[in-house]
């Protein structure tokens, strides 16, 4: 049996030392998205991209304390044959608040294109690119305006349950990338989300969108058909692979 990816990818990724997105998304990358925004920061211990990285390793790891995280960062820092940290979390911790939402679009859009590049035409389903989309539900803080944009279930008697948000992504079959991320209140069905954050034939959207606000233009009574490829099915080719492996 062949070794699951995903899993080989994970195994390695909770193996390193230090933070290892570094390697995924480089600094001129994260730099070059702070000056499209004009953003700027100070020259501190915690900048945007130290803190960037090591709060994706905590969201990945098994163990996501602070104190995990921090040690990423000392060890990071260590390899590198500067002064090491001190192990406190607070510094790491008010860095992180001050984490802008709005680079997350064009990093996504940014990784997703540097691993299609790498996509040869071998490698695609009949010369295109193949995209999925999946859906789950997250709970989110217990809070009034999360409340009112992502209502708890009917169900459920006012301050006995949480908002619940409904996420859902496409993403590329070939190299695993997320190509654009929706999100809606969990009762928007996951049909009207795929038509609302669809992306163009040339892959060339990406980033994210909030609930829809138009249906599906399907007819009353219209069948939905599925589509079957009109080429002949060959080997699959070794696909790239991620910085980390």
């Amino acid at each position: 049996m062949r070794p699951n990816r995903a899993e080989v990818l994970k195994e390695k990724y909770q193996n390193s030392v230090g933070l290892p997105f570094a390697k995924v998304l480089p600094e001129a990358e994260i730099q070059s998205v702070l000056d499209e925004q004009g953003i700027t920061y100070r020259q501190v211990l915690y900048t945007l991209m130290v803190v960037l990285w090591s709060w994706i390793s905590q969201v990945l790891d098994v163990d996501s304390s602070l104190n995990h995280a921090v040690n990423r960062v000392v060890a990071w820092m260590s390899l590198a044959g500067l002064e090491p940290p001190s192990a406190d979390t607070g510094g790491y911790s008010k860095a992180r608040k001050r984490l802008p939402e709005s680079i997350f679009p064009p990093l996504l859009q940014r990784v997703a294109q540097a691993l299609h590049r790498k996509v040869s035409p071998e490698q695609q389903r009949c010369g295109r690119r193949v995209k999925a989309f999946d859906a789950t539900t997250v709970l989110m803080s217990d809070t009034k305006a999360n409340q009112a944009v992502y209502p708890q279930h009917s169900n459920q008697k006012a301050g006995c349950g949480f908002p619940i948000l409904k996420l859902q992504v496409w993403f590329c079959v070939t190299t695993g990338a997320v190509l654009e991320v929706a999100m809606a209140p969990f009762r928007v069905s996951e049909w009207h989300l795929c038509g609302s954050s669809l992306g163009g034939s040339d892959g060339s959207r990406c980033g994210f969108s909030q609930a829809p606000s138009a249906p599906l233009r399907f007819q009353a009574g219209q069948k939905i058909r599925h589509w079957r490829p009109h080429c002949p099915v060959a080997a699959p080719k070794a696909m790239p692979q991620s910085p980390l492996v």
